[in-house]
């Protein structure tokens, strides 16, 4: 249901030199976003905002990397995603 109500429009594959890959979507409201997910050391670098409870706050790298660090030392492969709206 999720692939018909957001429709994938193009996509940058997963490529080992990128460490990530990127899907582009759209609504069926007109509005259009782009979806990232790779290595979080490569998303982070490509992100100056999170989102949080209270809205849109600069990145706090260092937090996120600390949380990568304690999941990555328990054997967790860890993934980070990001979203950003694109013109329509």
């Amino acid at each position: 249901q999720l692939r018909r109500e957001l429709p994938r429009d193009d996509e940058i594959p997963f490529d080992a030199a990128h460490r990530y890959m990127a899907t582009l979507h759209h609504s069926h409201d007109h509005g259009a976003f782009a979806m990232l997910k790779g290595a979080p050391e490569r998303v982070f670098a490509m992100c100056d905002s999170e989102l949080r409870d209270a809205g849109a706050a600069p990145l706090d790298a260092a937090s996120w990397r600390a949380q990568v660090e304690r999941l990555a030392a328990d054997g967790q492969r860890v993934l980070a995603f990001a979203t950003r709206p694109m013109p329509a």
